[in-house]
């Protein structure tokens, strides 16, 4: 079965930009990473030599299970015991703060860590918000207005799960040689082949122009006669993002439609900047001062749009220390998530991080 006869679209360059090799390269630089802080029994101590101003950067909060059924990037995921974990740890080694207070002090020595939440995830209010409110710790949740407003989730988180059901219903035969790269059948045959089959088709998607993408799409949803499905309930409410505001969270933008700002014109992304802005202040009766990238993605045209629009501060991810150097429109964050969050891994990454 061939990918798509689709005219408009090329399929050896699609294909081409599999990024399968660089996840085999991350993995393994992951797991030797760990490796070598198990090794060296890292501690806090390791830590303290390099304190810092750090941003954590969250997606979802999900046991093993539903991140399983969800078939979710294990890059965007953490249980909530792990989360719990690495709060508890964080108050040890130093001391968790608003985004504004790390933003705006930088003159207080000793470790100091904010907290940040991307996609407005209803797992977000479910698992972390209890921690953080039992902790007193005042994190920004960063909304992409479009989700929250019709309950429906963004076109790579749904065609995830459209394929994550169709491998699960019977399919998977028909999945593998639809979407897999030719020679690489064999990989997928195991359920962590077939997810990250699934995650790599939805990575090639991204870098493909919105016409071609949609008719990608289309032609995959017609081959593999994928359903609908629901996908609703999965992004919290605006009723809850209020609530969020009321106990004192700041809320940011991430777009309106959540898409990724590179290779896009500025009047796009005004557009995106603006209109969620604006959405967002008229819920919550609140300025919005920051602002996210998303997938952590932009160019030149996109980061000179941020203060232009109205925001204080823009964030990408990158996995830096902020130092005073830090532009506003690309403040560096730290992801997070359960495959790289443990201690001590999370505490040898924090140290030997640069700064930007």
């Amino acid at each position: 079965m061939s990918f798509s006869t689709t005219p408009q679209l090329d399929r050896r360059i699609f294909r081409s930009c599999s990024p399968r090799h660089v996840s085999r390269a991350r993995r393994g630089l992951v797991q030797g990473i760990a490796r070598a802080a198990q090794l060296l029994r890292v501690t806090p101590t390791l830590l303290a030599t390099r304190p810092g101003r750090y941003i954590f950067a969250y997606h979802r909060i999900l046991t093993p299970d539903e991140a399983s059924q969800e078939w979710c990037h294990p890059s965007i995921w953490i249980s909530p015991e792990t989360f719990e974990a690495q709060i508890a740890h964080l108050q040890k080694v130093g001391r968790i703060v608003s985004l504004q207070s790390l933003l705006e002090d930088t003159t207080t020595p000793g470790n100091r860590f904010a907290i940040t939440f991307d996609d407005a995830w209803a797992d977000n209010y479910r698992y972390a918000l209890p921690v953080l409110e039992k902790n007193r710790i005042q994190a920004c949740f960063f909304v992409p207005t479009q989700a929250v407003s019709t309950g429906e989730l963004f076109w790579t988180e749904r065609l995830a799960l459209q394929l994550g059901h169709a491998a699960s219903s019977g399919s998977a035969g028909a999945l593998i040689d639809t979407l897999c790269i030719p020679g690489e059948q064999a990989i997928a045959t195991s359920p962590a082949g077939m997810l990250a089959l699934v995650l790599d088709c939805v990575e090639r998607l991204k870098l493909l122009s919105d016409a071609d993408r949609d008719a990608a799409i289309a032609d995959i949803a017609r081959t593999l006669k994928l359903g609908a499905g629901n996908t609703s309930g999965r992004v919290m409410s605006w009723d809850q993002i209020r609530e969020l505001h009321r106990l004192g969270h700041e809320i940011g933008s991430h777009t309106r439609t959540h898409r990724i700002l590179q290779g896009v014109d500025a009047e796009t992304v005004d557009r995106e900047l603006q209109d969620s802005k604006t959405e967002i202040e008229r819920e919550i009766g609140a300025s919005v001062r920051y602002f996210c990238y998303p997938n952590a993605r932009y160019d030149q045209v996109s980061a000179a749009r941020v203060t232009a629009c109205g925001y204080e501060r823009g964030f990408r991810m990158h996995n830096l220390r902020m130092d005073a150097a830090s532009q506003p429109a690309t403040v560096p964050r730290f992801s997070v998530a359960e495959v790289n969050g443990r201690i001590p891994l999370l505490d040898w990454r924090l140290a030997m991080s640069g700064t930007g």
